[in-house]
């Protein structure tokens, strides 16, 4: 498994660690940490930015550091609510 080949989800089931320390070139393992149960067919997807973050702060991250917009079930809910809040507003 390359960790390379991981795709994005703002709701990550696992997690990169990388071992050894000292910088991008001191690493001198990758480990995929499991964040729950993963079916036999499911795809690995790890956050490429602070999963923690509100929403516009991942946005700018992942297209800033990658060139895309994250189009996973959280972002989208998030994106459905902010648009249904400026809605009422008016």
């Amino acid at each position: 498994m390359q960790a390379a080949l991981l795709n994005h989800s703002c709701v990550p089931n696992c997690a990169v660690v990388f071992g050894g320390g000292g910088g991008w070139e001191g690493w001198s393992s990758v480990s995929l940490l499991l964040l729950r149960d993963i079916g036999v067919e499911e795809e690995l997807l790890a956050c490429y930015v602070d999963a923690a973050a509100p929403l516009r702060e991942r946005a700018e991250a992942l297209h800033a550091m990658h060139g895309f917009v994250c189009c996973c079930e959280r972002c989208g809910v998030q994106r459905a609510a902010a648009r249904a809040e400026r809605a009422l507003r008016r």
